[in-house]
C-alpha cells in the first residue's frame, strides 16, 4: 500500500531534485522515494544526519550525544613558572553519553555543538 504525501520546498531545494532526477533519470516522486530508502540503511542515516544536523543549539538543561564523535576540548593549564596555557585535548563523546549544562562551565556545550558533536536536547 502507498500513501501520497506532499511537501513544500524552496526554490533552491526544488533545483536540487530536478538536478537529482535528471541524473537518476527519474521522476522527482522517484528522487524522494530513494532519498528516504537511503535513509533506512545505517549508513547512509549517519551521513544524511551528519550534513542536516541543526545548526542552532536547542536550549535544554541536558543533552543525549547522538552519534559517537572526536572533539577538541580546551583545558586551561597553570604551571608554575610558565604561567597559564592553553591545550586542545580530543575527547572522544560516545552515541548516549548525558551532558548536563550543571557540569561545565557556561558556553562548554554550545562549543561541543559547534565543533560538530550531534546533541539531542533532553526533557528537564
Amino acid at each position: 500500500m502507498t500513501t501520497p504525501t506532499s511537501i513544500r520546498l524552496d526554490d533552491q531545494r526544488q533545483r536540487t531534485v530536478e538536478m537529482l532526477a535528471d541524473r537518476w533519470g527519474c521522476s522527482g516522486t522517484e528522487v524522494h522515494r530513494r532519498l528516504v530508502e537511503a535513509a533506512g540503511h545505517a549508513e547512509a542515516l549517519k551521513v544524511i544526519e551528519r550534513v542536516t544536523w541543526p545548526k542552532v543549539l536547542p536550549d535544554a538543561k541536558r543533552y543525549r550525544v547522538a552519534a559517537e564523535r572526536t572533539a577538541n576540548v580546551q583545558v586551561e593549564m597553570a604551571r608554575a613558572n610558565y604561567g597559564a596555557s592553553t591545550l586542545a585535548l580530543p575527547t572522544v563523546f560516545k552515541a548516549g553519553q548525558v551532558l548536563s549544562r550543571d557540569g561545565f562551565p557556561p558556553g562548554y556545550i554550545e562549543r561541543l555543538h559547534a565543533a560538530g558533536v550531534q546533541l539531542e536536547p533532553l526533557p528537564d
